[in-house]
């Protein structure tokens, strides 16, 4: 993009519709916290096959969203080689069909449709982050960074919102309402919005992708269309096809002008023969009749030959650009990289090691804090949906923050808070002082939403390709799935005491590791970025 201005509106718009899959994932992570004391009761009421115990069904229906989700990262690395633009179209169509087969009141269809649902979620957190980083000019890559982790808060937010529209466990109609349908069906309409966009709107993909396949005719497409300036006048391919088409009307008109003045002198010069050579014999006028005629056939066939030819090359040429082959597109295993790799991977484990996952799919259960009753359930949705807001405020003043402060600032900002959360939720767990805890657990929430939450994915992307990207969002997602099917059982044998000062000891552990490894990466170009870890 050089030094021209960055076309803001199609870079958030283009930006928020490739987070569309993060607002995907939020949601579907968070929807099923509201149904946890409603589906089991309705699959027992109408013998349905279940999972006897409800906690154990719940974790095992929660847990198939990560589980899923890590197969997806998996098979994210080899999808997004063939092109950014086309895995979101992909994995629109896989989440659709998840959802569709969570609709079914069948527990094997909500389970396999959860599992393929959290398959679409590991590409979108694998291509997500990757795209908008490509797109992204240096000056605002920070702010675009961060929409994928406002667009997650925002879906969460959405469904703890709609737990409301639900009746409490305690009440009669939990057990046949049919309103968890639409709970479950939202996804269906976030992945039909993102495929249509990326089919009929935003038709380029990224101008790296481009770059490393050699695609350089859709490179100055997609370039031009990131820039402030006018497409059709600014586009240098439609400038070259431009001057290229009125340089051959030119060069077809003077031709024919010259063709003609050619044949009318050859027409002169053969009236002039004839009249001096007047009563020569018919076969001599014949020849010299026929002689300029054939020697005008035989230039023609060799212009046309040589026209011939130049078409030829140039189709050629054309076909090499456009071509876009089937080879990986991931950078060489350099030791440089490798550093940049793991040290991201290490990031994937910290950011997961919070326990941030553990609040997003068992609040519900938190906040009752054993009891039971439509009171506990009343206190535990409210308590939930201050969650959602918090995480909603600390993503939206991250947003600002990020072209103001550095990356490490942010892992170092929220690591401190995150740390002495956990520290005095610990301590407040063992005097039994909830409120505190409920303070600190949305203190928490709020800032890691607004600093390691996306800065981590910014920071990954920044530095990896998309092979690396893949993998770290492996790793998270593994972490995740470990956290929402044994959160609940961590927190009944460590006990809430231990688990607090558990993951306050890890903090410590991850600051360390920002302040002495983690290299800066604001205001630095794709290709500074990837020589970060270089110590040449």
């Amino acid at each position: 993009m050089g030094t021209d201005k960055p076309n803001i509106l199609y870079l958030v718009t283009c930006s928020l519709t490739a987070a569309t899959g993060f607002l995907i994932s939020g949601y579907s992570f968070g929807y099923y916290n509201g149904l946890t004391g409603i589906l089991h009761k309705q699959y027992v009421n109408y013998d349905k096959d279940r999972i006897s115990d409800s906690d154990l069904f719940n974790s095992v229906v929660s847990g198939m969203l990560p589980f899923g989700a890590i197969f997806g990262s998996l098979a994210a690395g080899e999808i997004t080689k063939r092109g950014r633009r086309i895995t979101f179209m992909i994995t629109s169509v896989i989440l659709v069909v998840g959802t569709v087969l969570t609709l079914i009141f069948n527990m094997y269809a909500l389970i396999f449709g959860r599992f393929i649902m959290g398959f679409a979620i590991g590409i979108y957190f694998s291509v997500c982050p990757l795209y908008i980083s490509e797109i992204s000019p240096p000056s605002m890559s920070g702010i675009l960074g961060s929409l994928n982790q406002m667009n997650f808060v925002s879906g969460l937010f959405f469904s703890f919102a709609l737990i409301y529209i639900l009746p409490l466990p305690d009440d009669p109609e939990a057990k046949t309402t049919r309103l968890w349908r639409i709970t479950c069906g939202i996804p269906i309409i976030f992945g039909i919005i993102q495929f249509c966009l990326f089919f009929f709107v935003f038709r380029y993909d990224t101008p790296v992708f481009y770059k490393l396949k050699g695609n350089m005719t859709n490179y100055g497409k997609i370039t031009s269309l990131l820039t402030s300036n006018d497409k059709v006048q600014n586009d240098p391919e439609n400038n070259v096809e431009l001057s290229e088409t009125k340089r051959k009307i030119n060069s077809g008109s003077d031709k024919d002008h010259k063709d003609d003045s050619e044949e009318k002198e050859n027409n002169i010069y053969q009236d002039h023969q004839s009249e001096e050579n007047d009563g020569g014999d018919e076969e001599s006028k014949e020849q010299q009749q026929e002689s300029p005629k054939a020697s005008a056939k035989e230039v023609n066939d060799s212009q046309n030959n040589l026209k011939d030819q130049k078409t030829q090359s140039e189709k050629n040429e054309s076909e090499k650009n456009d071509s876009v082959d089937a080879k990986p597109v991931k950078r060489e295993w350099t030791p440089h990289y490798k550093k940049a790799f793991i040290i991201c991977c290490l990031l994937s484990f910290f950011h997961q090691a919070t326990g941030v996952n553990a609040i997003t799919f068992f609040s519900t259960e938190i906040f009752k804090d054993g009891d039971e009753g439509n009171t506990a359930e009343k206190r535990a949705r409210l308590g939930t949906l201050l969650l959602g807001v918090s995480a909603l405020i600390g993503t939206a003043i991250a947003v600002f923050l990020f072209k103001i402060f550095s990356r490490k600032f942010f892992f170092h900002a929220s690591g401190f808070v995150i740390l002495g959360s956990h520290f005095l939720s610990g301590i407040f767990s063992l005097i039994d002082f909830d409120i505190g805890i409920i303070i600190m657990t949305m203190a928490y929430i709020m800032v890691f939403n607004g600093g390691m939450g996306p800065a981590m994915w910014i920071y990954s992307s920044d530095v990896l390709d998309n092979f690396g990207t893949s993998v770290v969002a492996l790793i998270n997602m593994v972490f995740t799935c470990l956290f929402a099917t044994f959160a609940n059982l961590m927190f009944e044998h460590l006990t809430a005491p231990g688990m607090y000062f558990g993951l306050a000891f890890v903090q410590v552990l991850c600051s360390l590791f920002i302040w002495k490894f983690v290299r800066e990466t604001k205001g630095k170009t794709k290709e500074e970025c990837e020589k970060l870890y270089c110590d040449e």
